[in-house]
């Protein structure tokens, strides 16, 4: 399991551990590649799933969820590479279950964030994430880029940040108390 920020280096990450595993012989289904990951589980997990499974998983929270999907790769004899946000588990209202249930199924979690806060907020305010609550993306002239996390596929046109200073510190602070009680949680 990657536990993961946005702009921490998430999809490297699952790429390059995805890599290794299948390097030495462990067959991996991986998910977790954006928006919400009980969606993305159930999206990605749909083949693996009885048709008495799926209709079981539509209506269980994440923890039964990724259960089901432990079970279901594990049949196949595969295993199951999955990556969330520290942030969305963290609010998650069954998070102290999900944690009870990593532990208890000797699920190996790696918790992976960027130490440079600013760097981190810049590339958040970059890529449109938050919705502006830290800044917004502008371009070389100094108007608001909208291109958000597509501006990565054209290195080109460089995007900038602008950062409500009033709120970065705030922010920055309040980040780096949630990153620890996370990692402590776990």
């Amino acid at each position: 399991t990657l536990i993961v920020d946005g702009c921490s280096g998430s999809s490297y990450l699952m790429g390059l551990a995805h890599k290794i595993l299948a390097s030495h012989g462990v067959v991996v289904h991986a998910v977790g590649e954006g928006g919400s990951h009980k969606r993305d589980l159930l999206k990605n997990m749909v083949a693996y799933l009885s048709d008495k499974e799926k209709s079981r998983v539509e209506k269980m929270d994440m923890t039964m969820s990724l259960s089901v999907a432990l079970g279901a790769v594990a049949r196949e004899g595969e295993s199951l590479l999955f990556k969330t946000s520290s942030d969305l588990l963290r609010w998650d209202p069954s998070f102290e279950e999900m944690a009870s249930f990593f532990r208890d199924s000797g699920i190996k979690g790696a918790l992976v964030f960027r130490r440079n806060t600013l760097d981190w907020n810049v590339c958040r305010v970059r890529d449109c994430f938050d919705a502006g609550a830290r800044g917004y993306p502008v371009g070389e002239d100094g108007k608001r880029d909208e291109r958000c996390f597509d501006r990565r596929k054209d290195p080109s046109h460089p995007t900038w940040a602008l950062l409500k200073a009033a709120r970065i510190v705030d922010k920055m602070q309040r980040d780096t108390v949630i990153r620890a009680d996370t990692a402590k949680r776990l």
